[in-house]
């Protein structure tokens, strides 16, 4: 599985895009710790995304089963005669 994506990479951007903006123009602003929260954005992008992709994939699979109806429905389903 892929967790380095463009994806990733924009989110990270986005989220941390102030900071890196900060750090280039004004010479006071450590340029380390900018880059280091842009990293850090980026891993947690990445990681947000494989989990979404995840969750995604699983309500994939559960999708192409077939529904079985409850015990309590068809309980009831006897009781009532339908």
């Amino acid at each position: 599985m892929k967790y380095l994506t463009p994806t990733s990479l924009l989110i990270g951007l986005v989220l941390s895009a102030p900071g890196l903006w900060q750090a280039w123009s004004d010479p006071s602003v450590d340029m380390g710790s900018a880059v280091g929260r842009f990293l850090l954005a980026v891993m947690l992008a990445s990681v947000g995304l494989a989990m979404l992709n995840s969750m995604v994939r699983s309500y994939k699979r559960g999708a192409g089963r077939p529904k079985r109806r409850s015990q309590d429905r068809r309980m009831f389903d006897r009781e009532s005669g339908a």
